[in-house]
């Protein structure tokens, strides 16, 4: 039965938070804090509209660039977490499965990025 298939997970949400490599991690690990969406309930579709701004005012041009041209964003979508933290079957923790997505924001610094069609 698919409906109580979905009444064992939590609702469907995503985390956004910055990729960041030990060059960059101690200057904009305070400053890039991961981002979690509101909670949807499961169906055939989750749409998301997440807002995300980091404030680099402080962060020197040059760790910025490192940063958006090899790092970049990683998208969470966590739609099979269980209700409970403690959930487990067939002896393997389920608490964190989830799906990645990779952004590397590297093109949008390019002049070449904004004159595609």
């Amino acid at each position: 039965n698919p409906s109580s298939a979905c009444d064992a997970f939590a609702d469907v949400f995503v985390q956004i938070r910055a990729e960041l490599g030990p060059t960059t991690k101690k200057w904009l690990e305070e400053e890039c804090r991961p981002v979690r969406s509101d909670g949807r309930p499961h169906g055939s579709v989750a749409r998301f509209s997440v807002p995300v701004v980091w404030l680099l005012g402080l962060v020197s041009g040059q760790v910025a660039r490192e940063w958006l041209q090899h790092e970049g964003v990683v998208v969470e979508v966590h739609d099979r977490d269980p209700r409970t933290a403690t959930e487990v079957r067939d002896g393997h923790d389920t608490a964190h499965p989830h799906g990645v997505a990779r952004f590397v924001l590297g093109e949008l610094l390019t002049a070449q990025a904004g004159s595609r069609a």
